[in-house]
């Protein structure tokens, strides 16, 4: 069927779930900067994410704090995040370097990174240790918490991956709806159903894709608006450059922090045993048995990794891959609502149809193979956070970013079974319980779990007196 109309806007009607337009998720990505999108501070604890808000009272000396990507003041552009390496280099200079300082030495600084502020921190480190040696020297560590420091996966191949699911997604929803529809069909003739869809409904099925991502991007996932319009066209991808660099192997990624290409190799996988015909005397030919070895080809991840190798890095992982549960109490009820009606409706047109195959009427109105699609609808809208985990293209994930692309690999393989190791001080906890928007929020009541981590890589076993 390739006429399918206004496919996501009558299925969210259907199931109640307006309530996104006004509820939303909330914003919390990170506020302010220099191009309104992603801030750093210079000298400060970390600022409240849920909130925007720093206590400048609270000023920690050798912490350098990479906010998270601000997709609610981005506006397009050609720049991408290089030109911010250059910005941060120069705050950098100016308050670390030795000949800056009263007493003329060098003090020691850390960073940390949330979100896409992880990719920055990361990438940072490479650029400053290939701009300014002696400067370099004084970087402790990084430490970075939901980062994207290899890259959003969502955005691997530059989304195609998540346009297709998305596709595949609005599809099995589309069937399920015209077979819901169909139930009303009891003759081989029957055209009310296909004249509601076709002459009143009816609208272009790509239009029903890009809503349904619209949907997914600007509501369900809030801290993504920026990605909808490049990701959901494939097009304009340098006219949104900070996007096109958060791309997994984006131009950025390759020269920053790692890139990575296939690898292919043999490996003995066993042995087998092959009629081998040799010549005797006389020349007479004869039959023997000899055991061959097989080989197997086997794909790996050559990585060629730009970030020092002896570099410390911290990897804070959030692992609670629930996308809703960083929207508020009322929209999540809703949405579960919803979903579980939608689900219950999708039930009931599957049950009718197979009632009417054993009635025989509704194997001449094709109600067996309606039955599947509104049995793979149900599925879909009971199951639908885990759809949502396959879009964001891994099912451990913090509700937005996989847990591979909060790290970077230790090991790489190449030309061999042998592993070897590419960065060689790396610590990795995963937060289970921790999501991309509250992260953060690791620590005791009266200190954040990340500010001690910067202390213990500054040296710092206690700082009492943080005031400046």
């Amino acid at each position: 069927m390739n006429k399918r109309f206004f496919i996501t806007v009558l299925l969210f009607l259907i199931i109640g779930i307006k309530a996104f337009s006004n509820a939303g998720l909330e914003d919390v990505a990170g506020r302010g900067f220099w191009s309104k999108t992603a801030r750093v501070y210079i000298n400060d604890t970390l600022p409240e994410l849920n909130t925007g808000s720093v206590n400048r009272g609270e000023r920690i000396k050798g912490v350098v704090y990479f906010e998270g990507f601000d997709f609610s003041h981005y506006d397009a552009e050609s720049k991408g995040i290089e030109p911010m390496l250059e910005e941060t280099y120069v705050l950098l200079k100016e308050f670390y370097a030795a000949e800056n300082q009263s007493d003329k030495k060098p003090v020691p600084f850390v960073f940390l990174g949330h979100s896409q502020g992880g990719l920055r921190s990361v990438a940072m480190s490479t650029y400053l240790k290939n701009k300014d040696p002696v400067l370099y020297k004084q970087l402790k560590g990084v430490v970075t918490f939901s980062g994207i420091d290899k890259g959003l996966k969502l955005l691997e191949n530059k989304g195609a991956n998540f346009r297709s699911g998305l596709y595949t997604d609005v599809n099995i929803l589309t069937d399920g709806i015209y077979g819901t529809v169909k139930v009303l069909d009891f003759t081989p003739t029957d055209f009310i159903s296909d004249f509601i869809f076709n002459s009143i409904f009816e609208k272009a099925f790509a239009d029903g894709v890009y809503a349904l991502g619209n949907l997914f991007l600007c509501n369900w996932l809030g801290l993504t608006k920026g990605f909808a319009y490049p990701i959901m066209n494939n097009t304009g991808w340098n006219s949104y450059a900070q996007i096109r660099d958060m791309c997994p192997q984006s131009d950025f990624v390759k020269k920053y922090v790692l890139e990575e290409k296939p690898y292919y190799y043999k490996v003995a996988s066993g042995t087998t045993l092959e009629v081998v015909w040799k010549k005797g005397w006389l020349g007479i030919r004869y039959p023997t048995l000899e055991r061959r070895t097989v080989y197997s080809t086997v794909q790996t991840t050559d990585v060629n990794m730009k970030v020092d190798k002896n570099l410390p890095l911290n990897f804070l992982i959030g692992g609670y891959n629930d996308s809703l549960s960083m929207a508020d109490e009322t929209t999540r009820n809703n949405i579960d609502k919803g979903m579980r009606i939608a689900g219950d409706v999708f039930n009931a047109a599957y049950i009718a149809h197979i009632a009417k195959s054993c009635l025989i009427i509704g194997l001449f109105t094709n109600s067996p193979a309606y039955a599947s699609d509104c049995n793979k609808a149900a599925d879909w809208c009971y199951n639908y956070k885990r759809e949502i985990n396959e879009l964001i293209g891994e099912s451990a994930n913090d509700g937005l970013v996989a847990v591979s692309s909060q790290q970077l690999p230790v090991y790489s393989k190449v030309g061999s079974s042998a592993e070897t190791k590419i960065l060689n001080k790396t610590n990795r906890i995963i937060y289970n319980n921790r999501n991309h928007a509250n992260i953060t929020d690791i620590g005791s009541a009266s200190r954040n779990k990340i500010n001690d981590y910067a202390d213990e890589i500054l040296g710092i076993k206690n700082r009492t007196n943080k005031k400046r």
